[in-house]
């Protein structure tokens, strides 16, 4: 059986495929990357000499056109969160040789989109940027507007050391290291499972018609669920999807029935196919929650409190440092 975030990653990569396909139907001509754009990449390459290592290839660069020709399927992914280019670089360190794709997402939101996608709870954590994940396969950190990957193969024992002193020197051609997203602070703490994260740039949860979308899983009752949160504009914003949302709901025929939490007026839905689902407005805030604990009103009070209380603070004017 799949965990939630499993299905959860499965439909994030639907809703991006839909957005590519539709963005595709007239694909542009390919056109190559400009010296600026490669100069700027390999101004990341950390020198082979100063770490012991060689090149055993030229960097070679992809653009969204042609970044299918490099991870083929998986490229609908990253073209779903803006990827700008990417240079790919190999090395050789010993006997390790290593692979070096550092992606330009235009955006520190944008990578830590991908950088989420792609990460699992499950994974071991590394100090390295904002944040690295040790898998199977490498080691891979989020830092500014980068996404940068790094696979190793040869003798197991030589394998982290390469992969530590390759992450830390890109690191350092990368500069400063910024942090997470801030809007994460706005989502749940209590109960949070810890690196479940998630921002969704097109087509959260599948919904064509929502905007970005911030996410997260959480535990309660030894239940897993999610939870979801859009931060709009101003309250018209949600207003037009939350009423949409409800169209989608009742074209499927899901049962539907009126909530109040917390003096808000909200809806709940049990669908066929997404299981038991709050929404709540709380003013340009919208919150879902899919599969929660039938006991989970407590929950969404405290959710609702600090949603308010955040939206307080930000529209405060901010005090200038003198």
């Amino acid at each position: 059986m799949r965990s939630l975030i499993q299905v959860f990653c499965i439909i994030v990569g639907i809703g991006s495929i839909a957005v590519v396909a539709e963005e595709n139907a007239a694909q542009p001509a390919k056109t190559a990357l400009s010296d600026a754009a490669k100069a700027e990449l390999s101004a990341l390459l950390p020198p082979p000499e100063t770490l012991g290592a060689q090149r055993t290839a030229d960097p070679l660069f992809y653009s969204p056109e042609t970044l299918y020709e490099y991870i083929d399927g998986a490229a609908e992914s990253f073209i779903g969160y803006d990827f700008v280019n990417l240079v790919n670089a190999q090395y050789k360190m010993g006997e390790v040789e290593l692979t070096l794709d550092i992606y330009n997402m235009g955006a520190p939101l944008n990578a830590f989109g991908i950088y989420s996608a792609e990460r699992s709870p499950s994974y071991t954590f590394t100090e390295i940027g904002i944040q690295g994940s040790i898998n199977e396969y490498g080691l891979n950190f989020l830092q500014q507007k980068y996404y940068v990957k790094i696979s190793a193969f040869g003798p197991e024992g030589q394998i982290p050391e390469a992969l530590k002193k390759f992450s830390k020197a890109v690191s350092q051609k990368i500069g400063t290291v910024d942090v997470f997203p801030g809007e994460l602070d706005w989502l749940p703490k209590a109960a949070r499972i810890r690196n479940s994260e998630k921002f969704m740039k097109h087509n959260p949860l599948g919904y064509a018609f929502m905007g970005p979308m911030f996410a997260a899983s959480y535990t309660m009752e030894g239940n897993e669920f999610l939870t979801a949160l859009q931060i709009a504009d101003d309250p018209q914003t949600v207003e037009k999807e939350l009423a949409a949302l409800k169209q989608h709901f009742e074209k499927s025929q899901a049962q539907a029935k009126a909530i109040q939490i917390a003096g808000i007026q909200g809806f709940e839905f049990q669908s066929k196919y997404e299981g038991r689902v709050t929404v709540l407005q709380v003013e340009r805030c919208l919150l879902l929650t899919l599969n929660a604990p039938s006991k989970s009103e407590k929950f969404l009070s405290m959710e609702i409190e600090r949603l308010r209380e955040q939206q307080k603070k930000a529209s405060q004017p901010q005090n200038k440092s003198q």
